[in-house]
């Protein structure tokens, strides 16, 4: 028996709507189960037929999306529901996964589908409603039990009301949860807690939107155990005739992608810290050998009457640089500051904006730059600290006159944003703009496109907004002008 009719046999040994899928997404071969599926005879397979035929087109980029991502992953089993259209064009659902195997006698790569017909899936009766002196196993006489009690994925199927009438082991291992006192009772009796909640909410939005798929992420267990995270979906299907009158929930323990995720975050963190501290080694590193040679040249002149009139100049540049040493490291030490909550008060952001452009008033004066000012009708108010927030604006608008050495305008809008609710400020000037390469790199720290810059202002300004949970964006073309936008959450309490 050949390595291909081995597969063949085993296929049409399960119980499971199966096939055989090449690399062009034609189906080989198909077993008795899959062909019931999709009304098709299997005398259809002259010699293939495309997958694409029983698939829209959302469906079809769905699908392809999902083949790729369980190739990606082949050691771990994914599951999900796709809507086909069957040769009589009428819609059934299946839950489907793969199975990707690599021939070795022919070279050749091919995936096996692994389907569970969702519509089909129709449970005679509830665990609640069966008599004690029947052998509940003996039944339910769905070929697709099987499937459910042994799927690695925890599965409960709930009844119209959120009754429980199935579920397996899977989710009852998940949950801590024993099956004697879970069957034919209602959500609010087997949950607690944020599951319950989560539970509920997701059982009434699947309710009230048919044919969606609906999810969310819940935390299960304590200190001492430790927490697990599981991803839970809701998604509703036929009983029979035409009414939605099941739901069924999954759940799949995700705490192994949730904890790689948050490894990942903390990589980056010491990786931006070790740039942080490698920038921050070479800026410092040359205003100290400045001072160092300077002080080097006073030690030997304090012996040399001669060049004492000298000393007095080293010792400045020496003090210059020290200084801008420690501006550095002020910077630096104002990044990792967080606001503390007693500094936030209801911030009026028309009198932030006002006194900036009064602290500016002779640079733009002397720089022939006029500004051009639109306030919203209502109060602009934001929780923040005010010192922080002026800071940031002023940062902009000195930006601003420093990008327009010939003079122009600077354009300052501000207005409330509906979705979200929030005050939006924009800081446009008329400058040269500039190219993708600078706005690219234009929050990193430590680089300017100035002179004398040290390169951490908009950095700053950038974690400052984030910190009070706002968004720093910005916006350039060349030729045509800069445009800094800030987006700072409303003060709900405005009273």
């Amino acid at each position: 028996m050949t390595e291909k009719e081995e597969i063949f046999t085993n296929i049409n040994m399960l119980h499971l709507a199966c096939g055989i899928v090449n690399n062009n997404f034609e189906l080989e071969y198909l077993n008795p189960q899959l062909a019931e599926f999709l009304k098709i005879s299997l005398n259809d397979l002259n010699p293939v037929i495309s997958l694409k035929r029983f698939l829209s087109k959302s469906e079809w980029d769905k699908f392809i999306s999902f083949y790729k991502d369980t190739k990606k992953s082949s050691d771990k089993r994914e599951w999900q529901v796709f809507d086909f259209i069957t040769i009589k064009d009428t819609n059934k659902r299946l839950l489907l996964s793969f199975d990707h195997h690599t021939l070795n006698s022919e070279n050749t790569s091919q995936a096996i589908i692994v389907g569970i017909p969702v519509d089909e899936i129709i449970f005679n009766k509830a665990l609640h409603d069966t008599p004690k002196n029947i052998d509940r196993e003996g039944v339910n006489t769905n070929k697709y039990q099987v499937v459910f009690d042994n799927a690695i994925m925890g599965m409960i199927l709930f009844d119209r009301h959120g009754r429980v009438e199935e579920i397996n082991q899977a989710i009852l291992d998940q949950m801590g949860l024993v099956k004697e006192n879970v069957a034919g009772k209602l959500i609010q009796d087997i949950f607690s807690d944020e599951l319950l909640h989560k539970v509920q909410t997701l059982f009434e939005l699947v309710q009230k939107s048919k044919h969606q798929l609906v999810k969310d992420v819940v935390s299960i267990g304590n200190e001492e155990v430790g927490h697990q995270m599981f991803e839970i979906s809701l998604s509703q299907f036929k009983n029979s005739g035409v009414h939605f009158d099941k739901t069924l929930m999954i759940s799949e323990d995700i705490t192994e992608q949730t904890d790689t995720h948050a490894a990942l975050i903390r990589s980056e963190k010491l990786a931006l810290t070790g740039r942080l501290a490698a920038s921050l080694a070479h800026e410092i590193n040359n205003p100290l050998q400045t001072s160092i040679g300077c002080l080097g040249l006073v030690d030997e002149m304090l012996n040399d009457h001669d060049r004492k009139d000298d000393l007095g100049v080293y010792i400045s540049l020496a003090m210059d640089e020290l200084k801008r040493s420690a501006r550095i490291v002020k910077k630096l030490r104002d990044l990792n500051r967080r606001t503390d909550l007693s500094e936030k008060t209801c911030v009026n952001l028309k009198e932030v904006v006002e006194s900036v452009l009064m602290l500016t008033k002779n640079q733009l004066e002397d720089k022939n730059i006029i500004p051009i000012i639109q306030f919203a009708d209502k109060e602009p108010l934001v929780l923040a600290s005010k010192d922080q927030l002026q800071q940031v604006l002023l940062n902009l608008v000195m930006n601003a006159i420093d990008a327009m050495p010939e003079g122009g305008k600077i354009f300052i809008d501000l207005h409330h944003t509906e979705k979200p609710q929030g005050i939006e400020i924009a800081v446009k000037d008329s400058g040269h703009g500039m190219s993708k390469d600078v706005m690219n790199q234009l929050f990193d720290p430590f680089f300017t496109t100035k002179d004398d810059g040290l390169g951490l202002g908009l950095f700053i300004c950038k974690e400052i907004i984030e910190d009070h949970h706002g968004t720093l964006k910005m916006n350039s073309q060349v030729g045509q002008g800069t445009t800094f936008t800030i987006w700072m959450p409303k003060e709900l309490n405005e009273e």
